[in-house]
C-alpha cells in the first residue's frame, strides 16, 4: 500500500466519476439509460473503493465547502426528470444523492465511501429493473464487468 496509489486510484475514480455524471446531465432516460445507471455504479463503486483505501492509508478529504448548495444530481436523475424505474428505487437513490451531498462537505473519507457505495448499489438496482421494465435482457458479459 502506498500514498502514490491511493492518489492515482482516486484521481482514476475521479475521472470515472465525471463521465459518469456527464453522461447523465443532457440526456433523456432512453433506451441507454440502464447502461449510464449502471456506468454511474461502477463510477460510484470505483469511488468508494479508493477512498477507503485512502482511509486506510490515512489520508482525509479535501471538504467540498465552496459547491453550490443544495447540490442536485444531473438533470435525468432528478426528481421530475420522467425518470424510469420504481420510485421506492429512486426514493432511496434521493436520500442517498442527499447523504453523498452533506458527506463531500466533511473530511471522513469512510463516510463518503459509504454514501458512494450506497449510491453504487441503488444505480445498479434501478438498472436491472429498467431493464426489466423495458423487456432488455442484460448481456452477462456487461454484468460481469460491472460487478467486478
Amino acid at each position: 500500500m502506498s500514498l502514490q496509489r491511493a492518489v492515482d486510484w482516486q484521481r482514476a475514480a475521479d475521472d470515472l466519476w465525471t463521465t459518469a455524471i456527464a453522461d447523465h446531465r443532457q440526456a433523456p432516460p432512453d433506451a441507454g439509460f440502464a447502461d449510464r445507471l449502471r456506468a454511474f455504479s461502477v463510477a460510484a463503486t470505483e469511488q468508494a473503493k479508493s477512498m477507503r483505501y485512502s482511509a486506510e492509508e490515512g489520508l482525509q478529504f479535501q471538504p467540498w465547502d465552496h459547491a453550490p448548495r443544495p447540490r442536485q444530481p444531473p438533470a435525468e436523475l432528478r426528481r421530475g426528470s420522467g425518470r424510469v424505474g420504481p420510485e421506492d428505487l429512486w426514493d432511496r437513490f434521493d436520500g442517498l444523492f442527499e447523504a453523498w451531498s452533506a458527506a463531500v462537505e466533511q473530511s471522513d473519507l469512510s463516510v463518503i465511501a459509504g454514501t458512494f457505495e450506497g449510491l453504487a448499489a441503488v444505480t445498479a438496482e434501478l438498472a436491472a429493473a429498467v431493464d426489466v421494465m423495458r423487456g432488455v435482457v442484460p448481456d452477462p458479459d456487461a454484468l460481469a464487468q460491472s460487478a467486478g
